[in-house]
């Protein structure tokens, strides 16, 4: 989706991507959610509490993103 990524949580449900679970970035400690994306992979993006809070996928963010590669294959 490159150039088209939803740039906010109300645009990531509006795409089609949902909502899996809270969590703990093992690699950073940062507050993360997961997502399944529509194709039904799983994405680490950074905590977000309001539908107009931007949408970040954690590898962006992380002071280890290089521990994210798996994910972004």
């Amino acid at each position: 989706m490159t150039g088209n990524f939803p740039k906010t949580l109300d645009e990531l449900k509006s795409f089609g991507y949902k909502f899996l679970d809270d969590a703990t970035c093992r690699n950073c400690g940062a507050d993360i959610s997961w997502f399944e994306t529509p194709r039904g992979k799983k994405i680490p993006m950074d905590a977000m509490d309001k539908g107009s809070s931007p949408a970040v996928p954690h590898w962006k963010s992380c002071s280890d993103g290089e521990g994210f590669k798996s994910y972004r294959k």
